[in-house]
C-alpha cells in the first residue's frame, strides 16, 4: 500500500466547507431578520402630566435661570406679623447695602476683561486674574443664604411649610 498522498490536494476539507456555509446561513439570518430602523418616537407632557406623542422634542429655553432665594421674597408673604415685617425688612435692608457693596467689587474685579477683549490669555492666568473674583463670589453666595436663613428664621412653622411649597 502507498500511504502518500497523490499529486493533488483538497483546497478545503468538508469542515471548513461546513462552516464557511453556516456562517453564509447565519449571515443571511441575521440580514433577514434585523428590525428595520424606524424613526424615533418622542413624547411630551401635556397640562395634566400625561405624555402626549410630539414630532420633535421642545428644546428647553438655554435662558432659564436658578431661582435662588431673596430675604426679600418673604415679604410677599400676606399673613406675617407686624413684628416679623419689620425683622424680616431691616435683614433685607441689611443684605441689600451688603449686596451693592459685594457686586461692585466684584465689577472690579472682572474690569480687567473688558479692557483685555480680543487678547489670548492662558487658563493659567486667567484663573489666576479671576482668584479674588472667585472668593468675592462665594463670600456673596454665603453671605445671601445667611441673610434667607435669618429671614427664613423669623416664620412660623407654618409659614416655613407655605414657603417650601
Amino acid at each position: 500500500m502507498n500511504s502518500k498522498p497523490s499529486g493533488r490536494r483538497a483546497f478545503f476539507g468538508p469542515g471548513t466547507i461546513a462552516m464557511i456555509v453556516g456562517l453564509v446561513a447565519f449571515g443571511a439570518y441575521r440580514a433577514f431578520t434585523q428590525p428595520t430602523p424606524s424613526q424615533p418616537r418622542y413624547f411630551e407632557a401635556d397640562a395634566q402630566g400625561r405624555l402626549q406623542p410630539v414630532e420633535r422634542p421642545t428644546i428647553p429655553s438655554t435662558s432659564a435661570q436658578l431661582s435662588v432665594p431673596e430675604p426679600a421674597g418673604l415679604l410677599a408673604l400676606a399673613d406675617l406679623s407686624p413684628e416679623q415685617r419689620t425683622r424680616i425688612e431691616a435683614i433685607v435692608a441689611a443684605w441689600a447695602k451688603e449686596k451693592r457693596d459685594l457686586e461692585s467689587r466684584m465689577r472690579k474685579e472682572t474690569a480687567f476683561l473688558n479692557e483685555a477683549a480680543g487678547t489670548h490669555r492662558s487658563l493659567a492666568s486667567l484663573q489666576g486674574e479671576l482668584g479674588h473674583y472667585s472668593e468675592l463670589s462665594r463670600e456673596y453666595g454665603g453671605r445671601r443664604e445667611q441673610a434667607w436663613q435669618e429671614a427664613f428664621a423669623v416664620l412660623t412653622p407654618a409659614q416655613r411649610m407655605e414657603v417650601k411649597r
